[in-house]
């Protein structure tokens, strides 16, 4: 095996870069989803309210009517305070706030370049060495992302449940 085929490495580069880019696109897929639950919430009360006021304005001469309104609308505002909760936790990790990496300074990755140029001795080994950071970076940044798009779908999935 001569010295070329040591240096030879897989070029995954775009993979990784793909990766990175489409957990962002999923960041912003869960930023907007926001507003069908919050939709579905106003609806939900609104008719709530509707039937409440409309006994409480004609009370029934039927007392197990209205104890199953009573029962009815607590499990609605229960379920919905719990649809809520994790949709809070989907959207900001309600209390906390969810903290997405981004690839880099453009600056530093730069200045860490010009100086992989000047230390190597040819420009395939700074351009090796470059890539391996880049992919690197790249990796690392959206497995991190996918970690926490993966957990925001979970609470959304959760907060779906507690409106249905």
């Amino acid at each position: 095996m001569n010295n070329n085929d040591e240096k030879k490495e897989i070029n995954t580069l775009d993979f990784y870069k793909e990766l990175y880019f489409k957990e962002n696109e999923r960041k912003k897929e869960f930023d907007n989803l926001v507003n069908l639950p919050i939709l579905i919430y106003t609806t939900i009360v609104a008719v709530n309210l509707f039937a409440l006021e409309k006994f409480i304005k004609e009370p029934s001469t039927i007392d197990y009517v209205n104890c199953l309104l009573k029962i009815l609308v607590s499990v609605t505002l229960g379920s919905i305070a719990y649809s809520i909760y994790y949709l809070l936790k989907s959207f900001v990790n309600f209390p906390k706030s969810y903290v997405y990496k981004e690839i880099g300074n453009p600056k530093e990755i730069f200045d860490y370049e010009l100086n992989l140029r000047e230390e190597q001795e040819t420009l395939e080994d700074a351009e090796l060495l470059m890539n391996n950071y880049l992919k690197d970076s790249f990796m690392d940044c959206a497995n991190t992302n996918f970690l926490i798009n993966q957990k925001r779908s979970d609470y959304y999935a959760q907060s779906k449940n507690g409106i249905f």
